[in-house]
């Protein structure tokens, strides 16, 4: 949800003055916030104190540096508090954001998560057992290793493994049948993505432990 900024520690000085003026010529009468503390004529007073000290303190003097910094810090307060009840009249409504004239933060950029690439099946030792490995996703927190027995169809119901490593060894598995595998990503936002489907034979092996 989009929000004005609360924070203005960030801007130089000259930019927190101007960006003070514009937010009081935008509040001066503005329907949507009529009630809105300090008021817009205080808002300017504070901007004409903050210049005048900023004027002072270009001398050097240690005292109008002083007094420019405590006024630099009020005025930044005073953003502070338009830019909270800016945000809980507006409730993300970007129409009456845009007209306070407070700064507005970015669009939150949705992650991206990337999709899992490079799957190789391995032959385990373990009869009827495989280890499936890929290259880790980015801002993945977790993954689902699936596996279907072939051939597979729309509706085949592929059984699975929730892990959070990029390797997972799948037992009891059939041997001497085909098995398709692949691989799903999960992000922090419930982003899914799936990987190709790798299809690889499970060998037959003689369980040793029986042998013996």
């Amino acid at each position: 949800m989009r929000n004005c900024k609360i924070n203005f520690d960030g801007y130089a000085e000259p930019e927190l003055l101007q960006k003070t003026r514009a937010a009081v010529i935008k509040m001066t009468g503005n329907a949507n916030f009529p009630n809105i503390v300090p008021t817009a004529a205080n808002m300017a007073i504070a901007a004409d104190s903050f210049e005048a000290a900023m004027a002072n303190a270009s001398t050097g003097n240690k005292d109008a540096i002083a007094n420019k910094n405590a006024q630099k810090a009020l005025l930044q307060g005073m953003m502070w508090s338009w830019g909270l009840y800016v945000n809980l009249l507006s409730d993300g409504d970007l129409e009456k954001l845009t007209s306070s004239g407070l700064p507005i933060t970015k669009e939150p950029t949705p992650a991206v998560l990337g999709v899992p690439e490079n799957l190789v099946i391995s032959q385990a030792v373990n009869p009827g057992t495989v280890e499936v490995s890929f290259k880790a996703v980015d801002k993945a927190i977790n993954y689902r290793y699936e596996w279907a027995t072939n051939p597979i169809t729309a509706n085949t119901v592929w059984q699975g493994i929730i892990s959070t490593s990029r390797k997972q060894v799948i037992s009891n598995l059939e041997q001497g049948s085909n098995y398709w595998f692949r691989v799903r990503a999960y992000g922090t936002r419930k982003q899914e993505t799936v990987s190709n489907e790798v299809l690889e034979f499970v060998v037959v092996r003689n369980d040793r432990s029986k042998a013996a």
